[in-house]
């Protein structure tokens, strides 16, 4: 056949849709048509570049194949027994009223209904599916309009209310109005619209409307993270914004949501370590939380006067993190190779593996937010709830508070994946039981500054004054607006002494003001020895006095408490 056949558009005119023949009922818009399937009596709504003229294409069977299998023997069987009495009839070009009623009475039917059939034959081309007996399913939660208004609404809804663009229903329904005027059909009730809208599963609107993603928040974490034999081989690590605004020590002022960083043993659960910080997530919160979970924390807790125990320390087997840029860091790489730890990132598309971290800081959280000056977990779940004006801890009270959970609820209390408190588990993995001896305790890192500068970026000059990571960060940010095309060291620290001394002057006159002296005041407050990277804290082969020192790159930097780090804090 030619492959040039027109295509006509107008009212009436037969056309080749999804395969089958259809007649254009009304053109909805210039590039959408209502049609009507010959073979069905169906209504659909098409798109322009889904048709076809009618001679084009030649036309396969309108039944599927997994119909045919899908029908049981006895609908079969009544289909062929129809068949013999309807085939004969369809032949003719007027059907006798008389041979009609002896098809009725022969097939127990009404003489309407053997018109139908053979209507429906004569569409099919003599298909035996079209004798097939149809069962109504009854009418509850179907619609009841008519086909033409069911197709408009159907279409009308994918194309808007099940897209990207998330229409609004009221969007929806002016629209179905005005197809259903240019097709000159009665539109159907702003009830009617909306019931269908209603009807929608949700997993679909979530993805169509959200995207694929979206419908994880309905749809189960499938799979668990892999079994592990005792406790430290395998800790997961991550960060999240903490649901509570922190204040300034001095003024009382709210400063801004901080940052936590924390690591779980997968064997008992347990915590292992964690830090707060007014940073975002990067290289140096993921050191110090590292460095937090492998050193023992007796000083630390007395530090802080808390009771209890958190006898947890010692070098992981393996750490479990995420994709971030902060666990791809170089000195983090290379600290977990210098001391023997794997170093293991979460496989792309499946969440499961890091669902014990996530849901460790769901349940911080859940404490978090009867805090002060909590701001929930959303916007609906805060309400009306002023989270500045009721904002009440510091970050090192906000630090102490965690402390308080960790130790004196969050381990002593049963958890539900291991029908045991964690630290007991943790305990009985190490210590083992009469009948099955543990391997006993991890040992104690020996020294501490060691371990710590081993995970942090270092400095380019080892003999210039403490500086926090969000100094050096502002710092180069200032010079470079101020046109310098080279920043160097010396300029930084110029700068960083101008910054503290603006910001100790405006301490009280903004939040943003408030936040800057805050961040710098939680990483030096307690600074009491230099920073001095000697022998002792990390081996290096000796050199001559007049050996040049080939520095590296002078990097993100975040100064660490080293005096409470000397003291076991």
């Amino acid at each position: 056949m030619p492959s040039d056949y027109p295509l006509d558009l107008s009212i009436g005119a037969e056309v080749v849709y999804a395969g089958e023949t259809c007649v254009i009922q009304a053109p909805l818009s210039l590039t959408s048509f209502l049609l009507q399937k010959c073979a069905s009596g169906e209504h659909v709504v098409a798109r322009l570049q889904d048709l076809a003229p009618l001679g084009r294409v030649e036309q396969p069977s309108p039944v599927p194949t997994s119909d045919l299998v899908r029908l049981p023997s006895s609908a079969w069987a009544e289909a062929k027994r129809r068949a013999a009495v309807i085939h004969p009839l369809a032949a003719l070009d007027v059907v006798p009223t008389e041979r009609a009623q002896h098809a009725a009475e022969h097939l127990h039917v009404s003489p309407r209904t053997i018109y139908t059939l053979i209507k429906r034959y004569r569409a099919s081309g003599g298909l035996l599916t079209s004798l097939v007996r149809r069962r109504s399913s009854g009418g509850r939660g179907k619609g009841r309009l008519p086909p033409p208004q069911e197709a408009v609404m159907a279409a009308t809804i994918a194309d808007l209310y099940l897209s990207r663009q998330r229409h609004r229903p009221s969007e929806v329904v002016q629209e179905v109005r005005r197809r259903c005027a240019v097709a000159n059909i009665q539109a159907p009730s702003d009830k009617a619209i909306r019931t269908r809208i209603n009807a929608l599963p949700p997993d679909e609107q979530l993805t169509r409307r959200h995207g694929p993603k979206a419908r994880h928040r309905l749809t189960p974490v499938q799979g668990a993270f892999p079994p592990v034999a005792s406790p430290l081989d395998v800790v997961q690590m991550d960060h999240t914004h903490v649901d509570c605004l922190v204040v300034d020590e001095h003024t009382r002022q709210p400063i801004g949501r901080p940052f936590l960083t924390v690591g779980i043993d997968v064997y008992s659960r347990c915590i292992t370590g964690f830090c707060v910080t007014l940073e975002a997530p990067s290289a140096v919160s993921v050191g110090l939380c590292l460095a937090h979970a492998v050193l023992d924390k007796v000083a630390y807790l007395h530090r802080l006067d808390v009771e209890g125990e958190w006898p947890i320390w010692g070098k992981p087997r393996t750490i479990h993190v995420d994709n971030g840029p902060e666990f791809h860091s170089e000195a983090l790489r290379r600290g977990c190779e210098q001391h023997g730890i794997g170093l293991v990132h979460r496989p792309v598309g499946q969440p499961h593996f890091g669902g014990i971290v996530e849901r460790l800081i769901g349940t911080l959280m859940q404490h978090v937010h009867t805090l002060p000056g909590t701001t929930f977990s959303n916007i609906q779940e805060r309400g009306t709830y002023d989270a500045e004006h009721c904002a009440a801890l510091t970050l090192r009270e906000l630090e102490t508070w965690l402390t308080l959970v960790i130790v004196g609820h969050y381990h002593l209390t049963v958890h539900t994946a291991l029908d045991e408190p964690p630290l007991e588990r943790f305990k009985q993995g190490l210590l083992g039981t009469t009948t099955a001896p543990g391997p006993g305790p991890r040992p104690l890192v020996a020294n501490r500054q060691a371990f710590l500068i081993d995970f942090l970026p270092p400095y380019r000059m080892l003999n210039r004054p403490a500086m926090t990571l969000w100094e050096h960060r502002e710092s180069v940010r200032r010079l470079k607006r101020e046109g310098r095309a080279k920043v160097d060291e010396a300029s930084i620290f110029r700068t960083v002494e101008k910054m503290r001394e603006l910001t100790h002057a405006a301490v009280t006159r903004t939040k943003a003001a408030r936040r800057r002296h805050a961040r710098s005041a939680h990483a030096l407050s307690a600074t009491a020895l230099p920073f001095r990277r000697d022998t002792e804290a990390s081996p290096t082969p000796t050199m001559a006095e007049d050996t040049p020192l080939h520095a590296l790159p002078f990097d993100d930097i975040e100064e660490w408490d080293y005096g409470r780090l000397r003291d076991g804090r």
